[in-house]
This record gives C-alpha cells, structure tokens and sequence, in this order.
C-alpha cells in the first residue's frame, strides 16, 4: 500500500498536523493538506485501520496555501504548517483544537486566540549532529527518522541563531567532529547566547574558537538537566512584564520571545479573579508566574522539582526583592507530605505528557478553589479535563496562544473551578 496515490477531498483539520479525509470507507490523515482542498495523498503507513500519507499536490488549493518559505520544510519534522499563511494556520488549529474538545463532548468555546511573529519566535533550540559526505552539520530529525536535517535555513530562530549555527558547524566540521548535539538559548532581547554542547569534544573545538562565536557561554551538558560551565555566564535573562527573569540554560524557560508576556499577562488575569487567595505555583520552573504575581503583593508557594530551575527561582526572588514560598520537591512529592490547596488559586504548567493521573487526583483532592492550567499538548489537556471533571472540577474557559507558530503545537490555558 506505501506509495500507492488516493484522491478526495479534505474534511476537516485534526490534531497533530493532518487534514482528514474519507477515501472509499478508509480514515486517512494526510500531511501538507488543508480544509476543502482536493488532494492527492502519497500513502506512506497504515496504524490500527487509519491510513497516513502526505499530500502531494492539491487540485482545489485553499486561499492561504503558499510555497513553503524554508527550503527543508517538507523533510524537516518540525514545521507542519509552513505551506499554509498564518490565516490558514490559525483556521486549521482552532478547528482541530474544536474538534478534540467536540470529541470528547467537552462543552467549552476557545474564547480567544493569541499570535505573532511566525518566524524568529524560537529563543531555543536543540540540534542533532551528523556527518555528512561533505563534513559535520547539525539539525533537525525527520519526522519518524533519526535523519539529521539541515538547520542552516531555520525560520524558527532569529537570524542571529542562524549565524552561529552556520559558523558552529563550520568549527566542527572544520575540526573533525564526528558526532554530538548541541542546545542553543538566546535571550529575547538577544544580548546574552549560550550554547551547550553534548560531548567534550565539541567543547574543546568551539572553545578554540571562542573570538569568533559571539557567545556568552558555552558549556557542556553533564546529565540530563544539569551542565557544567566552560567559560562566560551560561544564565540568560529575559524581562517579561517588567519582571528581569535569569534562567540556566538548562532550565526549562517558554521558547517564544513574542508571546510569553502575553502568556502572562493572561495567568495574572486569571489569579486576580481571587485576589486574596493563596496562589500555589505548581511546576513553577524559574518563576515565570510566581515573581510577577510575588511582586503585586501575592502570598505564593512555588513547587519545583528540578536543582537548576531551583535555584534560579530563588535567585530570581532575591533579584526582585520578594519573599515566596519554595519547595524543591516534584508535585505528587508536594502534596503527598503536607502541601495544603484547600482554598487556594492552583496554576499547573506541565510538561507536554500533562499531568500525571496520580498527580491529578491529588490536586483535586487537596480541593483548590480555581485551578489555572496551562497546557502544551490540547490532547494531554483534553484528557485532563475529563478526568478533572469526574473528580468535581469543571472546566469554565479556555484561551489558545500560538507559541509555536509554523508547527501543529499550541498553548492553552485554561481555568478549572469546582462544581
């Protein structure tokens, strides 16, 4: 069946990227194809009856298709959305972000759609390194590949990352590196650039040519979330809503230098509809959300899990002369010896795979009065939501924000109360 070419009309879009089709009884979910186009659709798979393929041409083609303007964008497996205009992007993922709530029967309208730039938003970025027949590169994975893909093009990054990407592959090659990652953050405003690499190897060639790089750190990653310094500051500070914010370069920070304060600005919207609750921050990271809402006057508790984010949180008090609670503990840890939500404003930020069903059922059961969630993946969110409602939280609002312009991935946040 891969490679055989169907003909039909796309539906609707759907999570992940996907314009959805019924072709002669088959559910197939096609690449690159937009809603209302008459497509062709190159099968490349076939998973639990579904067919999946890309489009490869569009007889019909929507009003906003265009050219992708990265010459990669159809190999690389980050950008889904390239070949639509931001019109056409913001239709599709409102109608799939709809469509997911619609399925599950959530009864909750996206009462507001928030987006920027769609190019230059990423202040971070992490690359894969291969050697090619003409030396050493670093970029991206295909789509279901460990092939590497050329970042040299990248829209995603400013045209400064792009410079430094170009001239640190460039240094490698050059000095025979056969292998390795690198991670790249650049502050918003771009005055500070630190790039930590996986492997001593790759330190110890771009140490040589330090003069030249422009950086204000490198550094060497040693595990997981943590990385020791080779030389310069490997923190980058952003000020969001006039908060100056310093975070690690392995602390988890939001990507998109346009939209984060907007981000923001919409959580402390939120909290302020209890001003004289406790706010409890849980997966708070460096203090994104607990400094700005410390500094109004707020009684915080922040919960972080990691060391690095850790500390950068307290640092980041310190720096903005306020005082919060802080618990270096993971949520399910929180909660399981004595952190009390009866009561209190709850904000979750968690990583794409959301909440943890344990964690969630704690949550609820500690019994917040408003729980403010903030979401990465509308799937993962979807499923929490149900789950919130069996257990008396009903979901009253939800807002998109469209951090990840170009890609299918978008940022809600959404507010839970109790029934």
């Amino acid at each position: 069946m891969s490679g055989e070419i169907l003909h039909g009309k796309v539906l609707r879009a759907v999570n992940g990227g996907y314009g959805l089709l019924q072709i002669d009884g088959h559910t197939v979910f096609a690449r690159g194809a937009l809603k209302g186009e008459e497509v062709a659709v190159a099968i490349k798979s076939k998973r639990k009856g579904v067919i999946f393929g890309d489009a490869v041409s569009a007889d019909t083609p929507h009003a906003h298709r265009r050219e992708a303007p990265c010459e990669v964008a159809g190999r690389c497996g980050g950008c889904h959305y390239q070949i639509a205009g931001p019109v056409a992007q913001a239709e599709a993922k409102k109608e799939a972000l709809e469509e997911l709530l619609g399925r599950a029967h959530i009864d909750l309208a996206v009462s507001g759609w928030t987006e920027g730039p769609e190019f230059g938003w990423r202040s971070r970025v992490e690359l894969h390194g291969a050697r090619l027949d003409e030396g050493f590169t670093l970029g991206f994975f295909e789509e279901r590949s460990h092939r590497v893909v050329p970042a040299v093009s990248c829209l995603q990054v400013s045209v400064r990352m792009r410079d430094l990407i170009n001239l640190v592959i460039g240094a490698l090659s050059a000095g025979g590196v056969k292998a390795g990652s690198v991670e790249i953050a650049e502050s918003y405003a771009g005055s500070g650039l630190v790039l930590v690499a996986s492997d001593a190897a790759l330190t110890a060639v771009l140490r040589r040519h330090s003069h030249e790089l422009g950086l204000s750190g490198l550094a060497l990653k040693t595990s997981k979330n943590e990385a020791a310094t080779i030389y310069g500051d490997i923190s980058v500070e952003n000020i969001v809503g006039g908060v100056p914010l310093r975070h690690n370069v392995m602390s988890f920070f939001q990507a998109n230098r346009f939209l984060t304060e907007r981000l923001l600005a919409a959580v402390l919207t939120a909290a302020e509809a209890e001003p004289n609750e406790r706010v409890v921050d849980l997966f708070c990271g460096v203090g994104l959300f607990s400094i700005p809402l410390a500094k109004k006057g707020r009684d915080i508790t922040a919960v972080e899990w990691s060391p690095v984010a850790f500390d950068d949180l307290g640092q980041n008090a310190k720096a903005n002369g306020v005082k919060i609670e802080r618990l270096p503990l993971s949520v399910g840890t929180a909660l399981a010896t004595g952190l009390k939500l009866k009561g209190a404003t709850t904000i979750v930020d968690p990583p794409r795979r959301g909440l943890d069903p344990l964690e969630l059922d704690a949550i609820a059961a500690a019994r917040p009065n408003r729980i403010i969630y903030v979401s990465c993946d509308p799937a993962t969110l979807v499923r929490d939501i149900l789950r919130f409602a069996t257990l008396g939280y009903k979901a009253i609002s939800l807002q998109a924000f469209d951090m990840f312009p170009t890609t299918f991935h978008i940022e809600t946040l959404t507010i839970l109360e109790r029934g």
